[in-house]
């Protein structure tokens, strides 16, 4: 938390007045609430397996990343192969990152005033655990984008896994909602609606589905999105299983 110095009026030969003593005691509180990148809550790295680096806003080198380091809005992240990592961004709130993977917090609202959260996966494998329901009332959002689809997370557990030799995109869900939304789709938008296997018209509800408890789905550029159980097989996954237990933990 930033800490201000501010000189005060005693020195000037000017005596305070009880109600001025207050509203000087309350523009103090409202200066150390104010979140600058770095500051005590700005996100965290809470779990970390190397080898990680963070190439910070601004910045032209990668550096190595460490447990308890603070990452900041526009920072970005990648894994060598056998690391993970673990953000904290607010209460019940986090993100990791899996191996051989990289991303960037394009919009990160961090702290108990959490509002809005962006996360952008270039390649590789990502997990979101919203422990607690998004603020949706108080216009919380939290969202994760691809080179090839967007999802709005209703509240939830899921992973990201994105190839981007064949720009696929798998999501798996195993608590909650997640709203998935096909890139093609906003593309084709704007140009309107283009037609396939003859007069059969692409619409953006075709290309929007809701993923549930226990779901998945994958996204891949020019075919419709469809949602299926996730197995057993899905289940046992090392990546699941993890982060299965670091949600449980969290919880």
């Amino acid at each position: 938390m930033a800490i201000f110095s501010l000189p005060l009026p005693h020195a000037a030969g000017i005596r305070f007045r009880p109600a001025a003593t207050l509203m000087f005691a309350l523009a103090l509180a409202l200066l150390a609430s104010v979140w600058v990148p770095g500051s005590a809550l700005a996100a965290k790295v809470t779990y970390l397996v190397k080898p990680a680096e963070v190439l910070a806003r601004g910045a032209k080198n990668w550096r190595p990343l460490n447990l308890g380091d603070t990452v900041d809005q526009g920072d970005r992240l990648r894994t060598g192969m056998g690391a993970r990592i673990e953000v904290t961004i607010a209460p019940k709130r986090v993100f990791r990152l899996g191996e051989g993977s990289e991303m960037e917090l394009d919009t990160l609202s961090t702290g108990k005033r959490a509002k809005n959260t962006t996360l952008r996966v270039k390649f590789g494998k990502m997990w979101t655990g919203i422990l607690r329901p998004l603020k949706t009332k108080e216009g919380e959002k939290f969202i994760v984008k691809t080179p090839t689809g967007t999802l709005g997370i209703k509240g939830t557990s899921f992973g990201v896994d994105f190839d981007r030799g064949s720009s696929s995109m798998g999501v798996s869900v195993l608590h909650g909602v997640v709203e998935a939304v096909s890139e093609e789709s906003v593309r084709q938008e704007v140009g309107g609606p283009q037609e396939i296997s003859g007069p059969q018209e692409i619409s953006r509800q075709e290309w929007k589905v809701l993923v549930g408890a226990m779901q998945k789905v994958i996204i891949r550029p020019g075919e419709t999105p469809k949602v299926v159980p996730m197995t057993q097989e899905d289940l046992k996954d090392d990546w699941v299983d993890f982060n299965s237990q670091r949600d449980k933990e969290a919880e």
